[in-house]
């Protein structure tokens, strides 16, 4: 799957988002928030069902960081950066899980997330998501 695909379907659906990119560039994102950075994670291939044939189930594992900040700037995360992160969460889950992009055979599964990083006034979250393909 080319990911590529994902960004666009995130800037489409995901209007909040004022920067939707791939790779990682946390540093950047200080000034551009909410932004969401997606990067592929891992890729694993089942064996070919099939003696002499080349065809593989193949799951890529990609993950979407958000960086969110927060107005206040209070110590810690605050409940300002936490709404910030659960409404960026909430715009890329609807936005992911269950699409079938295309070339790909099963949809986008969403497989968890976790904190990233945080500061004063800042946080990244990252969620894992899984989508399927056929390799011939």
């Amino acid at each position: 799957m080319d990911l590529q695909l994902a960004a666009d379907r995130l800037r489409a659906q995901c209007p909040a988002l004022r920067l939707v990119a791939l790779g990682l560039d946390y540093d950047s994102a200080a000034a551009t928030t909410p932004a969401a950075y997606m990067v592929a994670e891992e890729e694993q291939a089942e064996p070919p069902e099939l003696i002499g044939s080349r065809a593989q189930r193949v799951e890529l594992r990609f993950s979407v960081s958000l960086v969110v900040a927060s107005a206040a700037r209070q110590a810690g995360i605050g409940s300002g950066l936490a709404a910030a992160i659960e409404a960026a969460r909430a715009d890329v889950l609807d936005a992911l899980r269950g699409w079938l992009p295309d070339g790909c055979d099963w949809p986008v599964e969403h497989r968890g997330g976790r904190l990233v990083a945080s500061e004063v006034g800042r946080a990244v979250w990252s969620d894992t998501f899984a989508v399927g393909f056929l390799r011939e």
